[in-house]
């Protein structure tokens, strides 16, 4: 799909000529993410998500160079080079994170009341901490796996690894599916 909307939607926007000026790069961007959004659905959430992707994807690109080039002093330092990535990690993951509510929510209202709650009214009870514990099953792990496969794939390291460290290894995400599994879930494509 990727490649199909690069190809017949993004290029042909992108590289277009109307009265012989060009589209801007960040409007083509923002013109296919939303066309993609109405791919995954008629509904206003979609094409919020993807008009949210679109200028997330336009406001990186403008921004990224100035941003290198103030930073570059900054990277050249210990601090630099080991928290500034850290940081850009969580910043995307928290921009994408956010868009995935447009993308998941049922209605636009229930999207734009979700977004307004997490900004106005979080705070931290049991069972938000509870629910942090049992994401952070699966996503320290990743975070290790992708810590350790900087250097080589994980695969070489699974391969190469004893065979009680693979089972173990194979245990553990057995046993993360089957407690953190749904026993029957909404995949969001079965509504259509």
């Amino acid at each position: 799909l990727t490649t199909w909307i690069r190809d017949y939607l993004y290029y042909p926007l992108a590289f277009k000529r109307i009265r012989r000026k060009s589209i801007p790069v960040w409007l083509g961007t923002i013109i296919t993410f939303s066309i993609m959004g109405l791919w995954h659905g008629a509904a206003w959430s979609f094409v919020l998500w993807g008009v949210y992707n679109g200028i997330a994807l336009a406001s990186y690109a403008a921004i990224s160079r100035p941003l290198a080039r103030v930073l570059a002093p900054a990277m050249k330092t210990w601090m630099g080079k080991n928290l500034l990535p850290i940081v850009f990690v969580i910043v995307t993951f928290h921009v994408i994170l956010i868009g995935d509510i447009f993308f998941r929510s049922s209605s636009l209202s229930q999207s734009v009341t979700l977004v307004a709650t997490l900004v106005t009214d979080f705070s931290f009870s049991a069972n938000f901490l509870r629910e942090l514990l049992g994401i952070s099953y699966f996503i320290l792990p990743m975070i290790l796996i992708d810590f350790i496969s900087r250097k080589k794939p994980i695969e070489e390291y699974f391969v190469c690894a004893p065979p009680i460290v693979r089972y173990a290894a194979m245990y553990l995400f057995l046993v993360g599916i089957v407690k953190f599994g749904v026993a029957n879930p909404t995949l969001i494509y079965f509504q259509f």
